[in-house]
């Protein structure tokens, strides 16, 4: 894909995100290389970092999104804090809010960890971001001063045809016959809900969702048909087993599947039955096409 492109597409939409008070400024280069990435990921993690900026900057700023090509070298890779050697399509995203204290910084890709009140945050923006990029072969890296603001800079490797496979996407070898099947997103924030229903309807998949427990019930209760469940562990009310049970009473037949950021803790906390598929967020469009593809095929789902 062409980053510049994506980014000059989500202009609008991360100006209506960020609100008045935020100016949005794009300094896209010119001649850049194509990048190897999932786009609804990709448009996931601009969304996701696009907040946090709004986040920083209560009293308004500018977010500043900038695009660049960069050839790392051996002595390069080691100041870039061992980012590999090799070209790279760099994505900076940098805001002028509060910052972050340098005791917090380094914990801040950490699933579930954030800076902001209860309430305010999933502490899962940025650990999502860091995932996907590490599975894309990328990576993440954060510089922020207090006062003075924070950058979020992504190194994406440049795409070559001759090395690189095809992009990322439904794998040839997966079987699409049960595309007709209905499957029914619950996941309480809004940004990986929406990522989460945008490709799950481009592996072609009908869709319906829902942002809690409680709105999922009341949805199941005037639906004719949903197949299967995908639904978060951990949310505010109703948790995704307690879901999971009342859906199978309200729909004797329905698969059910979790979606969590921490499945293996979570699996401890006894959170989720044992047997149901767990997929780990975040995850690529392929990984997903594997995973509702082997959920809706296995009897025991």
């Amino acid at each position: 894909m062409d980053l510049n492109e994506v980014v000059f597409g989500m202009r609008d939409m991360l100006q209506r995100t960020l609100g008045e008070k935020v100016v949005v400024d794009l300094r896209l280069s010119g001649d850049l290389w194509p990048s190897f990435l999932d786009r609804p990921q990709t448009e996931s993690s601009l969304v996701n970092l696009a907040i946090n900026a709004r986040d920083a900057m209560p009293a308004g700023g500018t977010l500043t999104v900038e695009t660049a090509n960069l050839t790392i070298d051996e002595a390069t890779s080691l100041a870039l804090e061992r980012v590999a050697p090799g070209d790279y399509t760099v994505v900076t995203v940098s805001d002028t809010g509060t910052g972050i204290p340098p005791e917090l910084l380094s914990r801040v890709i950490d699933p579930f960890f954030t800076t902001k009140e209860i309430g305010k945050g999933t502490g899962l923006g940025l650990s999502q971001v860091h995932g996907f990029l590490r599975q894309s072969n990328g990576y993440l890296r954060i510089y922020s001063e207090q006062g003075s603001g924070t950058s979020v800079r992504l190194y994406v490797p440049r795409y070559n045809s001759q090395r690189d496979e095809r992009p990322i996407g439904i794998d040839d070898q997966i079987d699409t016959s049960e595309k007709e099947k209905i499957v029914f997103v619950v996941e309480d924030n809004d940004v990986v809900r929406e990522a989460s229903v945008r490709g799950i309807r481009e592996l072609g998949y009908e869709v319906i969702h829902a942002s809690s427990g409680e709105e999922a019930l009341k949805r199941l209760a005037v639906v004719a048909k949903v197949d299967l469940l995908f639904t978060d562990v951990v949310m505010p009310g109703m948790n995704g087993r307690e879901l999971a049970e009342a859906a199978s009473r309200a729909k004797p037949g329905i698969k059910v599947v979790y979606a969590t950021g921490y499945s293996k803790n979570v699996a401890l906390n006894g959170l989720v039955d044992k047997g149901r598929p767990v997929i780990e967020k975040p995850f690529t469009l392929n990984q997903l096409a594997t995973f509702l593809h082997e959920a809706l095929t296995d009897e025991a789902a």
